[in-house]
């Protein structure tokens, strides 16, 4: 008997939890973070609103410092032509874009 239990709630368990492992993580809102297809002299960081995540098709979490010092970010794709790099603060934004834009 103890087998046809098993058997539901297992299976229960596994559907309930597939979700959480394919959820794509997102930036906070209140976040900082820039367009960096954009021409790097045109942007500045702003804040992310929940508008701005709710475009977001795709985000990973990876290294934002564009060969400067370290640093956690999100890279965030709206378009082929659109992709943001979103950072936990103004200023860890603010030194990566300007890294950024020593590099162009």
């Amino acid at each position: 008997m103890r087998s046809i239990v098993a058997f539901p709630v297992c299976a229960a368990l596994l559907s309930c939890s597939a979700p959480i492992f394919a959820a794509t993580p997102l930036p906070a809102e209140g976040s900082y973070g820039f367009d960096w297809h954009k021409n790097p002299n045109a942007v500045h960081c702003e804040p992310v609103s929940k508008a701005l995540i709710k475009q977001f098709k795709k985000c990973e979490i990876g290294d934002g410092s564009f060969g400067g010092d370290p640093v956690q970010a999100y890279t965030c794709t709206i378009s082929s032509h659109s992709e943001y790099m979103v950072y936990a603060s103004k200023a860890a934004c603010a030194k990566s874009l300007e890294t950024e834009k020593s590099n162009e």
